[in-house]
Parts: structure tokens; sequence; C-alpha cells
């Protein structure tokens, strides 16, 4: 959770430095909710990490811990990078 993360660093005196890829706002710029996928008749209904699992084929993996999610969050990522190109960097 970004916004926790930020708190945490600024109660600590902390300025983070390296750079953040946001997959949900990477995913409402790329995957966007009303756009389909012709060949497959898909249409987001959210960005919720389940939805985005199921879009990309990943519904196999497990999640709804802090590491799985990272991970599935890391592959959600890559799928996008592969179907859509480009990155989206977040600077805290």
């Amino acid at each position: 959770n970004k916004g926790r993360l930020k708190v945490a660093l600024f109660v600590n005196y902390k300025k983070i430095k390296n750079k953040v890829i946001d997959t949900l706002k990477l995913s409402r710029q790329k995957v966007r909710e009303f756009d389909y996928d012709r060949e497959n008749g898909i249409k987001l209904d959210n960005y919720k990490l389940e939805t985005l699992k199921w879009r990309f084929d990943l519904s196999d993996l497990p999640s709804h811990n802090a590491i799985d999610d990272c991970k599935v969050c890391a592959y959600v990522y890559l799928r996008i990078r592969e179907c859509y190109g480009d990155m989206c960097f977040v600077e805290f």
C-alpha cells in the first residue's frame, strides 16, 4: 500500500529513491474499462487484482497475502508490457 509506505517513510524521515511501477495506474491506462478485446470478447468491470489475474490468464496464481500479491502484480506488469508495451513510473 503506497499510502502507508509514504507515512512510514515520513515518520522515519527517509526518502525513497527508487522508482515505483504502479500496476493499478498502468492497468487503468492500458487496459481500459470499456475497451473490448474483440477476439476474445473481454471487458473488465474493474481493476481489482483478481480481475486482472482473470484478464491475463493468471488465475492459477495464489494471492491475498503480501508476497503472493507482489508476485501477481509483477506478472500483471509483464503481461501488460507484452500486450500493450510502455511503462508507467510513479514518483513518491
